[in-house]
């Protein structure tokens, strides 16, 4: 640690700008986050309704019909749906659906899910439809009684 009483002032200076820009840089380059929360990967859960659940962390979302930016966010919660087209670039669009829904918050409740095994997967996106780059898209596979 340096002691700041022993050194002069445009050194000082020098030095917190030098704190400053660290941290500044840090918190730029932060890459956001997300998490589903809920359902558990490998549980058992009683449906017929499935809420999914997220956390987020260095983002903000945007519900899609609200955004005016191509750089504003929201997620995709894609249930049982095969989302490698879109994920690896061969698909420029995940579409919409009942098993589809783009959303600005952080939860979503599928209705009349089917009892056996399931898969979701969250997708954070741009508000053209695009997904982040790097990738943000985790999932969780469940059963339902």
């Amino acid at each position: 640690m340096i002691n700041l009483t022993k050194v002069n002032k445009f050194d000082r200076i020098m030095y917190l700008l030098l704190v400053f820009f660290t941290v500044s840089v840090t918190h730029a380059l932060a890459e956001p986050g997300l998490r589903i929360t809920s359902p558990g990967n490998g549980v058992t859960i009683k449906g017929p309704d499935v809420t999914v659940t997220i956390e987020l962390s260095d983002v903000t979302l945007v519900a899609p019909s609200s955004a005016t930016k191509k750089e504003e966010l929201h997620v995709i919660y894609a249930l049982d749906v095969d989302t490698k087209p879109f994920l690896d670039g061969t698909a420029p669009k995940l579409g919409s659906g009942a098993n589809r829904l783009h959303r600005g918050g952080t939860s979503v409740t599928f209705k009349d899910v089917a009892p056996g095994r399931h898969r979701v997967q969250v997708i954070l996106v741009y508000s053209d439809h695009t997904s982040i780059k790097p990738l943000v898209a985790p999932s969780v596979s469940f059963v339902v009684e």
